[in-house]
């Protein structure tokens, strides 16, 4: 698994199952299209911020952010 996965911690694999045909996902991508998604519908995107607080009004959702 080591020669497959390089990045990955195995000493606490037991056993693992590799499935060449299995899907990979790539989640820094997934979650930088998701970025861009969002920011195509509207949302303003807070790169860096760490969340203070998430307030849900009906639809509506905002987010404050600690100043650093």
């Amino acid at each position: 698994m080591k020669a497959l996965l390089p990045w990955m911690e195995v000493d606490a694999v037991d056993v693992a199952l590799y499935m060449p045909t299995d899907a990979f996902i790539d989640s820094a991508l997934l979650c930088s299209s998701y970025a861009k998604a969002a920011a195509r519908l509207g949302v303003t995107l807070r790169p860096n911020c760490k969340v203070k607080e998430i307030m849900v009004e009906g639809e509506h959702i905002d987010v404050s952010c600690f100043v650093a």
